[in-house]
C-alpha cells in the first residue's frame, strides 16, 4: 500500500491478489486489474517545478555559452521542460542535462528513459548512467545503450537498461547528445522532458504522479511517484 498524506487531496494506492490476478484500488475508487508495482524514481520527472533536482551538463569544444532555462509551454509531459539555448556558436559535445543522485540497490537492474528534442536534424542523442558509491565518488560512467538521430523540433524517447555495480549507492542519469561533436549555432536549442527510471528491464509508458491512477510519494511534481503500468 502507498499513501501520500502531503498531497491535496490525499492519495493512496492499495494492491491485492485474488488467485493469480493482481488488482489495485486508489483514491479514484474504482478497482482495476494490475498493481501499484511501478515506481518512477526520478524526482520532478517532467520539470513542472523549478527543476532544482536537475543540473546542466556540458563538456568538450567551445560551445558552452548559452542560457539554461525551464520552458513552460510545449513540453512532452505537462507544460514544462528543460532547455539550453546557444548564445555563442562553436563545436561542442555531450550537451544536455542530468539528474542529481538517485538511490539504487547494488546489482539490481534498472531502465532509464527520457524525451529529447532539438531544432536541428543532425544531433545524435543517448541516455547514460554515472554510478556513484556511498561517498558520492564516481565509480564509472556507462553509455552503451541505443542512440538515435533526432528529427528537428520533434520529441523522441531514448532509453537504456543497465545493472548497478556491486558497490553502487546512487546514480546520475544523463540525457545528452552523443560524444560526436556538434557545430552549434546561435539560437540552437536542446530540450529534455519526461524522465523515467524504474526497477527491472521493462521500459514502461511514461508516467508520474499526474498520470491516471498514479500518485506522488511526496511533494506534488517534485518527488518519486508510483502507480500501475500504463
Amino acid at each position: 500500500m502507498n499513501v501520500n498524506n502531503s498531497a491535496t487531496p490525499q492519495t493512496f494506492c492499495l494492491t491485492a491478489t485474488n488467485g493469480s490476478t493482481n488488482y489495485y484500488l486508489n483514491q479514484d475508487g474504482t478497482p482495476a486489474s494490475g498493481g501499484c508495482a511501478v515506481t518512477n524514481l526520478v524526482a520532478n520527472p517532467s520539470m513542472e517545478t523549478d527543476a532544482t533536482s536537475w543540473s546542466y551538463r556540458w563538456y568538450g569544444g567551445g560551445a558552452s555559452a548559452g542560457t539554461n532555462t525551464r520552458g513552460t509551454n510545449g513540453g512532452f509531459s505537462g507544460g514544462a521542460y528543460l532547455r539550453k539555448t546557444w548564445t555563442t556558436s562553436g563545436i561542442g559535445q555531450d550537451n544536455g542535462f542530468n539528474t542529481y543522485a538517485i538511490s539504487v540497490t547494488p546489482n539490481a537492474v534498472y531502465t532509464a528513459s527520457g524525451y529529447m528534442r532539438t531544432n536541428r536534424s543532425d544531433v545524435i542523442v543517448r541516455v547514460g548512467y554515472q554510478w556513484l558509491d556511498s561517498s558520492g565518488t564516481i565509480i564509472t560512467s556507462l553509455f552503451t545503450g541505443a542512440q538515435a538521430t533526432l528529427v528537428s523540433n520533434t520529441w523522441s524517447r531514448i532509453q537504456m537498461t543497465a545493472t548497478a555495480p556491486s558497490n553502487a549507492a546512487s546514480v546520475d542519469l544523463i540525457f545528452s547528445n552523443a560524444s560526436s561533436p556538434v557545430s552549434w549555432a546561435v539560437g540552437d536549442t536542446f530540450d529534455v522532458d519526461a524522465a523515467m527510471f524504474t526497477s527491472g528491464p521493462a521500459a514502461y509508458v511514461y508516467a508520474d504522479g499526474n498520470s491516471p491512477s498514479w500518485s506522488w510519494n511526496g511533494t506534488t511534481n517534485d518527488s518519486t511517484s508510483i502507480g500501475p503500468p500504463l
